[in-house]
């Protein structure tokens, strides 16, 4: 008998050993990519609990780096009861957010009082709220619910936390130009 008409009882009795052989590597290799697929899902799993339980911790130091810059600006800032920083600027107080679920995200802004009386100006208002938007694409201007105030904001991603102290100065002139865009056109 040759050796590839031997019985093989691992393969059903009497088959050729090539393809005894390519069966199971073939068995091998699926085993191995279970395994592994399952061993990255719970790397996964481990990493995202491990990034949601230092998340508080994470807004914390990054609030402190935005503190930091801010003072090297000259500014005194703070942190309100919300959990915001707070700064003043020329008289008017000015807010930064970091959020919790994504804390790269910045979200900077400033309400500015505001009385509308009369709804029938409402429609006014939120004309001069659209053209102040358009003229500076990256400022959000909100009329509160109550219609006594606008905020005036701007929100932006940061790829580290470091970078605030570059890009604050151009978002504070943001904001700033948004107000002025509307407060201004009367």
């Amino acid at each position: 008998m040759s050796a590839t008409n031997l019985p093989n009882p691992t393969c059903g009795g009497r088959w050729h050993v090539g393809l005894c052989l390519c069966a199971s590597i073939a068995a091998i290799v699926i085993l191995c990519v279970f395994i592994c697929t399952s061993l990255s899902a719970m790397a996964a799993e481990n990493a995202s609990n491990a990034s949601a339980t230092s998340a508080a911790k994470t807004k914390e130091q990054i609030r402190a780096i935005y503190m930091a810059a801010l003072k090297t600006e000259g500014y005194a800032p703070e942190v309100d009861k919300d959990g915001d920083i707070k700064f003043k600027k020329e008289g008017r107080t000015y807010y930064v957010a970091v959020w919790e679920e994504t804390p790269l995200f910045v979200e900077m802004y400033i309400p500015v009082g505001l009385s509308v009386d009369k709804d029938e100006d409402l429609p006014k208002v939120y004309e001069k709220i659209t053209e102040a938007a358009a003229k500076i694409r990256i400022v959000k201007i909100v009329l509160t619910g109550d219609k006594k105030a606008l905020v005036f904001g701007t929100g932006f991603y940061l790829k580290k936390p470091e970078d605030f102290q570059d890009l604050f100065p151009a978002y504070l002139s943001t904001i700033d130009s948004g107000m002025r865009a509307l407060l201004n056109n009367k």
